[in-house]
């Protein structure tokens, strides 16, 4: 379900034209305006992105900002901290 919300939400496109692997646009846009409703849905969003960067080794600003601080030297810390 998360993945074809996270599809619809990416490429932009409308609910009814999404690809056939995905679950019924009918039960994805349900949860997808339940979860936007309850206010879920910018967290997950939030989260799953957060977690990409990361994945990619890219800081978010703040987070970069926080590191960069923190450093003795005052200098950037790596792109890439692993």
């Amino acid at each position: 379900m998360l993945d074809t919300i996270m599809c619809s939400v990416k490429i932009g496109t409308q609910w009814h034209m999404l690809p056939g692997e995905f679950a019924q646009w009918r039960a994805a846009h349900y949860y997808f305006r339940r979860w936007r409703k309850e206010g879920q849905i910018l967290c997950i969003l939030c989260i799953t992105s957060r977690t990409a960067r990361r994945r990619a080794g890219r800081f978010l600003l703040r987070e970069w900002a926080e590191s960069t601080v923190s450093t003795p030297s005052g200098k950037a810390p790596p792109l890439n901290p692993m």
